[in-house]
């Protein structure tokens, strides 16, 4: 065998494994024991955050200074201690900029990424209904302000460029966060800017995970899509979502139905269909009270575990508050995520096997890695 020649023999020994087990899988339990010797990474994830002065218990032209900390406290533990914690940021941060003609229109003050980044938060979506309602200038504040509280952003596309990801590392393990939204929540008036929300064509998305997936081990796709109050996804939404886990993507999070919509592994990858609101104005609506907070950790190899924390938007203070002391499982199907449910006729479940190739890449790749550390540090005595 030529490669014995060419590669270090735990790279040949592994790929005869590979090779003759002709079956996907074998080849994700090897991955499995791969991924034993491999560091974690927690991934938090929240829905909707909206910062304005719309912000429950105050209204427009209440004086008294917005108490950013008080909302954020009944989860603060968790979101600090996230290795990276995501939001959807349904509102600019700016305080000026026109008024878009639209019926719900928010603009949160400055202070409000600072108060995001003091809960924890790393990394935000822009990519939603309200990122442009009051104009581009307090869109471009927005950027420059979580910037300058060091919280990344993503979701925003100039003109016909694609976005550029957040990519976040930890723990020598890289994090692509890219995020869309679905043509059915785009309000019209967002037509008329240059830059705004990226749209979230299938086409797009696929080409946009493709790039980013040889930079990243973990890809997480967000979109803002679905119908407002619907515990359901609709079919759109499934197949969208999982198109994208087939091209590549580990986790897609959902957000903008204001209530939750139940998760689901899919050949080894995760979708979050909805989870609602986390910090967002009044309602009276009590499924619009019941969120989560999601973590998920991940290795290099993909998705290890999946968990939820139940939490209730309590009524008078609007702010969520655990409803538990213990997360609540996802449960992952055996066979490493390679079972499908509700994808049959029948609306039961069929085995079938998610990229296989990416799979053994996934394997390999701290191998290769290595092995080019070896050759380089030879290369550098010769």
């Amino acid at each position: 065998m030529l490669a014995e020649a060419l590669l270090p023999l735990e790279f040949t020994a592994g790929l005869r494994i590979a090779l003759a087990a002709r079956v996907p899988e074998t080849i994700v339990q090897w991955r499995i024991a791969a991924d034993a010797a491999q560091p974690e990474v927690s991934l938090v994830f929240v829905g909707d955050v909206m910062l304005a002065r719309n912000l429950p218990p105050y209204s427009k032209y209440d004086p008294r200074p917005l108490d950013y900390d008080l909302q954020f406290s009944g989860a603060a533990s968790c979101l600090t201690s996230a290795d990276i914690a995501f939001c959807n940021l349904e509102c600019p941060i700016s305080g000026r900029g026109k008024r878009l003609d639209k019926e719900f229109a928010f603009n949160a003050p400055p202070e409000a990424a600072k108060a995001l980044r003091d809960a924890g938060f790393d990394v935000v979506s822009l990519a939603n209904n309200h990122c442009l309602d009051y104009g581009p200038d307090a869109l471009k504040d927005t950027r420059g302000h979580l910037a300058e509280n060091g919280v990344d952003c993503t979701g925003i596309a100039e003109g016909k460029s694609p976005q550029i990801p957040a990519i976040i590392e930890r723990n020598g393990v890289r994090v692509a966060y890219l995020a869309y939204i679905a043509s059915n929540v785009l309000p019209g008036a967002y037509n008329s800017f240059d830059t705004g929300p990226a749209r979230g064509k299938k086409e797009t998305i696929l080409a946009d995970i493709a790039k980013v997936r040889d930079q990243a081990d973990i890809v997480v796709v967000s979109v803002h899509w679905g119908m407002d109050y619907v515990s359901q996804p609709n079919a759109e939404q499934r197949d969208l979502g999982r198109a994208l886990i087939d091209a590549g993507a580990d986790i897609v999070a959902g957000h903008h139905p204001h209530v939750q919509q139940e998760p689901e592994f899919y050949r080894g990858g995760l979708i979050i269909y909805s989870m609602g609101n986390y910090v967002f104005a009044r309602y009276s609506k009590p499924s619009a009270r019941n969120t989560r907070l999601y973590r998920v950790h991940v290795a290099r190899q993909g998705i290890q575990h999946a968990e939820y924390l139940p939490f209730e938007i309590v009524e008078g203070s609007w702010r969520p508050e655990p409803r538990s002391k213990t997360f609540v499982s996802i449960p992952k199907p055996s066979g490493a995520g390679t079972l499908v449910c509700g994808s049959t006729a029948e609306g039961g479940c069929s085995t079938r096997p998610r990229g296989w190739l990416l799979a053994v890449k996934r394997i390999f790749d701290p191998f290769f890695h290595a092995y080019s550390q070896k050759r380089a540090g030879s290369a550098a005595h010769d």
